[in-house]
């Protein structure tokens, strides 16, 4: 069963349009990017060597690039444009009263 949890990732004066940043939740990393007036959330770890999307670039078009290797993520998807079959989870995000809230499955980190 699943257990949708929705978690206060930062302020939104903390996101400033055209930057990401990481952080751990509940045991998920994750990761929240503003740009062009949209905010997307998705996996904080590139999955090929586990770089912090948060130095990541970026991109025209709503996709991020790792910084350690350049592979390139769609940030609305999660699918990677570099690697066959490669993806990062992609959650729901809002802002809501000054503050950036993502919404996540917590079942499936917990007994």
């Amino acid at each position: 069963m699943s257990q949708i949890e929705t978690l206060v990732f930062c302020s939104s004066e903390d996101l400033p349009e055209g930057t990401v940043k990481s952080r751990a939740m509940e045991g998920l990393s994750v990761a929240v990017a503003r740009q062009g007036g949209r905010l997307y959330a998705f996996g904080g770890m590139c999955p090929h060597q586990h770089a912090d999307f948060a130095d990541g670039m970026l991109e025209p078009g709503g996709d991020i690039t790792c910084s350690w290797h350049l592979w390139r993520f769609s940030m609305s998807t999660g699918e990677c444009s570099s690697a066959e079959g490669v993806s990062v989870p992609v959650y729901p995000v809002r802002e809501e009263e000054g503050e950036i809230l993502v919404e996540a499955d917590l079942s499936r980190l917990r007994p």
